[in-house]
């Protein structure tokens, strides 16, 4: 399928960008993915630092595209903002590409381990793909945010793509907020709907695509010839959402674990957190370098809200002692 890609991030988020884009350097040939720059430093980045395949676009031209999103900008904070943006700057993209068969959103903070071609091969008769969240506990606790996740979507340039995408739009808009009120959370719990608006013209991912810290754990984690694998699926896309650097070693993943997490450590996160701190460094990108403000957190707090890098045989051992207050 004939694809575009797009994404968005500030300065924060620059290396985790760039992992991004070296990983859809390796696995999707001539991949074209359009970056909305949330500040003019990551723009000037990009632009002085060109990637194959890639473009960014300021946010004050895609902003003067839409006036809509710059009415309710002073009514929602900067998180809520991005969350309004996702499915604008989407459906903003597929039309300056009529070229295109589909679009495809990714959050920056992911990272490709092999190639999503399968997916869009299995696209043939579907014009929208979204990515099942697949919680491993406490569905009942996280339903109310939303049943799938938008980290991964892809929406054919058809006429039911494109009216999904414009529904979703003028949606978040309307309401797009960091909370529960109505049934609504974020730009999230909207596509609960989707299954029985869309029917057969919607697929649902594989779990091997945006599978993430929520459902890692439903799963058994192994590798063969370098490939990293969910119960002998390779693994498309993570999408590592929640992980902080309160320095450069030590880390938080967003989440608290029920199960042995050593092998996910080593294999999946504590790999990505070098290439995130390496990129860092590489680029002298001052503001990706761990929050240092952490550094004399009490040993407690360590215990009770991260790991550290090279040790993640001790993650078993705080594992136990978290369990206990929880």
């Amino acid at each position: 399928m004939n694809n575009v890609y797009c994404t968005y991030f500030n300065i924060g988020y620059l290396n985790r960008g760039i992992v991004l884009f070296r990983s859809m350097e390796r696995f999707i040939p001539d991949f074209q993915l359009e970056v909305l720059c949330f500040d003019d430093d990551t723009y000037e980045f990009l632009t002085n630092h060109p990637f194959r395949g890639v473009t960014p676009v300021r946010l004050v031209d895609f902003e003067n595209r839409h006036p809509e999103l710059v009415a309710v900008k002073p009514t929602r904070s900067r998180g809520e903002y991005f969350f309004t943006t996702t499915s604008t700057w989407t459906l903003d993209v597929i039309k300056r590409h009529p070229e295109m068969e589909s679009v495809t959103y990714l959050d920056a903070d992911m990272k490709f381990f092999s190639s999503p071609q399968s997916v869009f091969d299995q696209m043939t008769k579907k014009d929208i793909l979204i990515c099942d969240h697949n919680f491993e506990r406490n569905s009942e606790k996280n339903m109310p945010y939303g049943r799938f996740n938008v980290g991964w979507l892809t929406f054919r340039n058809n006429q039911v793509g494109l009216d999904c995408l414009t529904r979703w739009a003028q949606d978040c808009v309307d309401w797009c907020y960091d909370r529960l009120e109505d049934g609504k959370f974020a730009d999230q719990k909207y596509l609960d709907a989707w299954p029985e608006m869309y029917g057969d013209h919607l697929a649902i991912a594989p779990k091997t695509l945006d599978l993430g810290p929520w459902g890692i754990g439903r799963g058994e984690l192994t590798s063969r010839d370098g490939q990293l694998l969910i119960n002998g699926q390779p693994i498309i896309l993570y999408h590592y959402q929640g992980l902080r650097l309160f320095s450069e070693r030590h880390y938080y993943l967003g989440y608290y674990y029920h199960h042995p997490i050593q092998n996910i450590l080593e294999e999946l996160y504590e790999p990505y957190i070098r290439e995130l701190l390496d990129t860092a460094r590489e680029f002298k990108i001052e503001a990706c370098l761990p929050n240092r403000r952490y550094d004399n957190g009490s040993l407690a707090y360590r215990l009770f809200t991260g790991y550290w890098l090279g040790h993640a045989r001790l993650a078993e051992w705080q594992r136990h002692i978290q369990r206990l207050f929880r």
